[in-house]
């Protein structure tokens, strides 16, 4: 599972072309879903899923049918990584 992740986290973000940076270290989050599309998501445009990490748990609100590479861009964020 662990090795699954590990590649949803690294091809997700390689297909969408999106550079993200690790800006903290996190050890150990939680990770809550919603069903929904955000609107705005700290000024991204027409975002496919947000992930909202300012507390713990993680809220990720994406479709429930988002593409994999979306899931595994929102899971980065939840560990800690930014937009360059």
């Amino acid at each position: 599972m662990r090795c699954l992740l590990v590649v949803l986290l690294l091809s997700g973000c390689a297909s969408q072309g999106n550079e993200l940076v690790l800006v903290r270290q996190v050890d150990e989050t939680g990770i809550r879903w919603i069903r929904g599309v955000e609107k705005n998501c700290g000024g991204a445009r027409s975002p496919d899923g947000c992930a909202d990490w300012s507390g713990n748990p993680c809220v990720i609100t994406m479709k429930e049918d988002a593409p994999d590479y979306v899931i595994a861009h929102e899971f980065r964020h939840c560990f800690g990584y930014v937009h360059r």
